[in-house]
C-alpha cells in the first residue's frame, strides 16, 4: 500500500495547490491499487465538486459512503454538491446524517441553515446558525448567513448586528458589507447603506449586485444620474442582469427619457420574458408617450405574469385598462 499512499499524498498536495485535474489523476491511481479507499473516493469527489462536476462528485461521495457510512465530512460534502444541484431537501438529509455522526460539526450546521433558508424555513435556519456559533463563535460565514435569514424574517436591526459580528472577524467580508447595506436600506438609513456598498466595492469592484444596490439607494436620495452610472457599472459586469436594466429604465423615466426607459425595459424582458415588474413599468412609460394600445398590451403581460403578492395592484391595472379602453371607445375585455 506504500504506492497508494504516495499517490494519495500527491493528490492532497495538488488539491491544495488548486491543480484539481492532477489531483483527480492521483486519486484514480490510488483507486486502481485499492478500490475501497474511502478517503480517495471522498477527495476525488471534492475535486470534482470544485470543478463544477456535481453529479460526478455525488457519485464519488456515494462510493466513499458505501465503504464508510460514518464519514461525517463526506455526508456534508455530498450535501453541498446536492445543494448546488438544486436538490435542497436531499442536501438537508445529508447534513442531518453528518450531524448524527458529529453533532459538533459547525460547517454542517451552517450548511443546513443555508438549505433551510432556501426552503423558506428562516427561523429553523437561524436555529442552525446559532448551533454553529455555539460551537465556533468566530465562524464568520455563520454570522453573515444568520443575518441573511433574519433579513428574510424582517428583523433588520438584528440582521445588521449579525453582519457587524461577521465584519469584526473579517473586515474584508464583501458579502457582509453588501448585505448590511441592504438591511440598512430597509431601516431607512440611506447614507449608511451607501457607505456599506462602497466598502463592498472597495473589496470587489466587480460586484454587480453591490453596484445595483448602490444605484437603488441613490434613487431613494433623488440622485438619479448617479444611480444610472451605478446601474451601468452593474451592466458592464453582467449584461444579463435583468433587474439592473429594469431599474435603469425606472431612473431614466424619472428624468423624462421615456423611450430610453422603454429600451431598458425591453432589454430586461429579453432576458426574462416573465418579468412582471418590467412589463408594468413599460406600460407606464408607453402610456406617458400616449402609445395606449402598446401600453395595454404591456399591462396585460404584467397581469399574466404577476406573482400572488401583486394581487391588489393587478386589480388596479385591470381598472386602468378598462379606463384606457373606454377612452379609446373599445369593448372592455374584462367584463
Amino acid at each position: 500500500m506504500g504506492a497508494a499512499k504516495e499517490w494519495y499524498d500527491k493528490g492532497v498536495a495538488f488539491g491544495n495547490l488548486g491543480k484539481l485535474q492532477e489531483a483527480i489523476a492521483c486519486y484514480n491511481r490510488v483507486l486502481e491499487i485499492n478500490p475501497r479507499d474511502a478517503g480517495a473516493w471522498s477527495n476525488k469527489g471534492n475535486a470534482l465538486n470544485k470543478l463544477g462536476k456535481l453529479q460526478e462528485a455525488v457519485d464519488c461521495y456515494d462510493r466513499a459512503l458505501e465503504i464508510n457510512p460514518r464519514y461525517a465530512v463526506t455526508w456534508s460534502n455530498k450535501g453541498v454538491a446536492l445543494y448546488n444541484l438544486g436538490k435542497i431537501q436531499e442536501a438537508v438529509d445529508c447534513y442531518d446524517r453528518a450531524l448524527e455522526i458529529n453533532p459538533r460539526f459547525e460547517k454542517a450546521w451552517n450548511n443546513k441553515g443555508n438549505a433551510l433558508g432556501d426552503l423558506g424555513k428562516y427561523q429553523e435556519a437561524v436555529d442552525c446558525y446559532d448551533r454553529a456559533l455555539e460551537i465556533n463563535p468566530r465562524l464568520e460565514e455563520a454570522w453573515n448567513n444568520k443575518g441573511v435569514a433574519l433579513d428574510d424574517l424582517g428583523k433588520y436591526q438584528e440582521a445588521v448586528d449579525c453582519y457587524d459580528r461577521a465584519l469584526e472577524i473579517n473586515p474584508r467580508l464583501e458579502e457582509a458589507w453588501s448585505s448590511k447595506g441592504t438591511a440598512l436600506a430597509e431601516l431607512g438609513k440611506p447614507q449608511e447603506e451607501i457607505g456599506c456598498f462602497d466598502r463592498a466595492l472597495e473589496i470587489n469592484p466587480r460586484d454587480a449586485e453591490a453596484w445595483y444596490n448602490k444605484g437603488a439607494s441613490l434613487v431613494n436620495l433623488g440622485k438619479i444620474q448617479e444611480a444610472i452610472v451605478c446601474y451601468d457599472r452593474a451592466l458592464e459586469i453582467n449584461t444579463r442582469y435583468a433587474e439592473a436594466w429594469n431599474n435603469k429604465g425606472i431612473a431614466l423615466g424619472k428624468l423624462g427619457n421615456l423611450q430610453e426607459a422603454i429600451d431598458c425595459f425591453d432589454r430586461a424582458l429579453e432576458i426574462n420574458p416573465r418579468y412582471a415588474e418590467a412589463w408594468n413599468n413599460k406600460g407606464i412609460a408607453l402610456g406617458k408617450l400616449s402609445k395606449y394600445q402598446e401600453a395595454i398590451d404591456a399591462y396585460k403581460n404584467f397581469i399574466k405574469f404577476a406573482p400572488p403578492e401583486y394581487t391588489g395592484y393587478v386589480v388596479e391595472v385591470k381598472n386602468l385598462i378598462k379606463l384606457i379602453e373606454a377612452q379609446l371607445g373599445k369593448r372592455n375585455i374584462w367584463d
